[in-house]
């Protein structure tokens, strides 16, 4: 059981990507990743670069001094959640110092997320505050343009999920731009609202509990991501995600910006059809 001091890392279970044009996200706590402060412990990652950032930008909602009083004294967000993963490395550092160093509860949790948006822009470029606001409240979120809600989704809704570690790191700037640029194409506009409306439909089935309509939206959903974001898809799991389409033992889709990091799969039927699967296996 995790101390109720950390902070979790988030998987977006979907929506990423359609979260950038407003589109419905849900995303849950990760049960197996987070971080907490601790003093006096060997940190490589120098965080002064950011607290100045906070300094300079935060002063507002945070207590910039203490913060920067706490780093000379050899305080450290100490995490396992790995970086470059989709996971929420920066959104849980981010949810963590809000945490600590909050000098305002945020208003609305619209509010909050924008506050937290802004604080982990730092990391990169821009940020919809998702990732920190699920580390924060440390529950499933439903995301649609301004509107934020909780959910409860059932353990066994889930239990067909697994997460596959590609073993690569990368950052999701790139892959937002790539993203953003492809956005530019009419064509490509009109197949991403297609896909956001397989989207809604997983999402709904998720908290209806409908493991028959998940298991169809996540096949519709692996493909549909297959042409839309194929170029985050690194090849390796690109061969592992075509050969559980075509043999119906699984699906599998990006988790976060793609590119590397973690990806989700959904297994249809038993774990034989994960047999020899080369990649790390792990449940959400």
């Amino acid at each position: 059981m995790r101390n109720k001091e950390e902070f979790c890392g988030k998987i977006i279970l979907f929506g990423e990507y359609t979260v950038i044009v407003d589109g419905r996200t849900l995303a849950i706590p990760s049960r197996n990743y987070a971080g907490i402060w601790k003093h006096n412990v060997d940190n490589s990652i120098d965080l002064l670069p950011y607290f100045n950032f906070l300094k300079e930008n935060l002063s507002d909602y945070l207590d910039v001094t203490r913060i920067l009083q706490d780093h000379k004294k050899g305080l450290s967000f100490v995490s396992d959640i790995p970086m470059g993963y989709g996971l929420g490395s920066s959104g849980a550092l981010v949810a963590a110092t809000y945490g600590r160093y909050r000098l305002t509860n945020g208003g609305s949790i619209e509010k909050l997320r924008k506050i937290l948006g802004t604080m982990e822009s730092y990391f990169h470029g821009q940020s919809s505050g998702t990732d920190p606001l699920v580390s924060y409240m440390g529950v499933p979120l439903l995301m649609e343009k301004n509107k934020i809600r909780e959910e409860n989704i059932s353990e066994e809704t889930l239990a067909s999920f697994r997460l596959i570690d590609s073993k690569i790191a990368r950052q999701s700037e790139p892959q937002v731009l790539r993203f953003i640029e492809l956005m530019k194409n009419e064509t490509y506009k009109a197949q991403l609202a297609a896909y956001q409306t397989m989207v809604s439909i997983a999402i709904a089935a998720v908290l209806n509990n409908d493991n028959k309509q998940l298991e169809s939206s996540m096949r519709d959903i692996s493909m549909a991501q297959l042409e839309l974001f194929h170029e985050m898809i690194p090849e390796g799991i690109l061969e592992l995600w075509e050969e559980g389409l075509d043999k119906g033992a699984y699906s599998m889709k990006l988790c976060g910006a793609g590119g590397g990091g973690m990806f989700l799969l959904y297994l249809h039927g038993s774990e034989e059809g994960l047999k020899d699967f080369p990649y790390s296996i792990s449940y959400l």
